[in-house]
């Protein structure tokens, strides 16, 4: 891995380009061709419909966000403990874990089409295109992999009492995932991916940031 430069990572202003370096060596040819080739819809694209980066252009956002994310957080928590997986493995649960995202009509036409939940309806399309994209022998090759992508938002129904279903993989991007869609939804304030159209102004805008001062302590705020 290359040397990490202090100030970028603890900015979180790691640009696509390094993390498609980062990929594991047997998808990084795949990861950058999809950046490539689907470039437009990663500067188009919501982050989400409403919840988190839901502006043309936000799922691009929301993906660079979640690189930087985990690679800030592998960076400080192996140095307190080692942890038992690579961090280019993380980068690529992060890079492909909301692939659907660059496609919502599929979803949408799938889920109207079969009746199924949007939740069944999205992990179908995602798995179509883990396919498409050159995605799928790394997966089969890598059920570690595969086990975080299927818990990054959580156990949810996979949930068990007696024993863990997510890994520890799976709780690291969880965590990154989280901290960009729930902690900075409406994060970053400049586009991620140079070519990102202006922002759709029907979308939730950046809180008010400010400084209140109550009985002499100094707190920042978010109107």
């Amino acid at each position: 891995m290359a040397k990490l430069i202090a100030t970028d990572l603890d900015s979180f202003t790691l640009p696509m380009e390094y993390f498609l370096d980062q990929m594991p060596s047997e998808v990084r040819d795949q990861c950058t061709g999809l950046f490539n080739d689907k470039k437009d819809l990663f500067a188009k694209e919501k982050g989400s419909k409403r919840n988190h980066q839901a502006w043309g252009g936000g799922y691009g956002d929301h993906i660079v966000e979640c690189l930087n994310i985990v690679t800030y957080l592998y960076a400080h928590l192996s140095a307190v403990r080692t942890l038992p997986f690579l961090l280019e493995e993380a980068l690529f649960v992060m890079y492909v874990h909301d692939l659907e995202k660059l496609y919502p009509d599929q979803v949408d036409n799938y889920e109207q089409n079969t009746g199924c939940t949007s939740k069944k309806a999205k992990k179908i399309v995602r798995e179509s295109l883990y396919a498409q994209f050159g995605f799928s022998d790394y997966l089969e090759r890598n059920d570690h992999i595969r086990i975080a992508l299927d818990t990054v938002e959580g156990e949810n129904d996979l949930y068990s009492p007696n024993r863990r279903i997510m890994n520890e993989l799976g709780a690291l991007c969880h965590c990154a995932d989280t901290l960009s869609s729930r902690v900075w939804y409406a994060f970053p304030k400049t586009p991620s991916i140079p070519t990102t159209p202006t922002p759709d102004p029907r979308a939730p805008q950046p809180p008010v940031e400010g400084i209140e001062t109550i009985n002499g302590v100094h707190r920042q705020y978010f109107g």
